[in-house]
């Protein structure tokens, strides 16, 4: 009988030991495996693939937050984090209709390179160890 359970414990050893063992099966528990993001807030000023959109110092509204932080990127350069502002109203023309029920977000734009698509998007910050995600609303092209 000790000669089973002697067994039966090197086979536990050995299966945590091939499965990474509890630290690796806590981080997967940690990370969810999936990631859950809220689907992208529409838009509303610049609306979404606008062109000669002004290149800089207006507010950028979406219909709503989202993630921990909204940044714009073009290519070649680096994102630019975006800080929270008072939404216009009425909001510049021409502009989106919110969704029923948003509650819409502003965010200050600075100055942009002419002729230049940026994107609007935003990470959402994961637990340490796990990957964070981006999410795109949209893009818009400077004049």
């Amino acid at each position: 009988m000790r000669c089973v359970k002697a067994i039966a414990a090197l086979l536990g050893l050995a299966l945590l030991a091939g499965c990474g063992g509890a630290i690796a099966s806590v981080r997967q528990a940690e990370c969810g495996g999936y990631a859950i993001v809220p689907p992208p807030p529409t838009m509303l000023y610049p609306i979404a693939n606008a062109t000669g959109v002004p290149d800089g110092n207006f507010t950028l509204v979406l219909s709503s937050t989202y993630g921990d932080g909204v940044y714009l990127s073009s290519s070649g350069n680096a994102n630019l984090s975006l800080a929270t502002a008072a939404v216009p109203s009425p909001l510049p023309s021409p502009s989106a209709t919110a969704p029923p029920g948003a509650t819409p977000a502003g965010f200050t734009v600075g100055p942009l390179a002419a002729h230049t698509t940026y994107t609007v998007a935003s990470t959402f910050i994961e637990p340490a160890g796990c990957p964070n995600i981006s999410g795109t609303a949209g893009s818009f092209t400077t004049q």
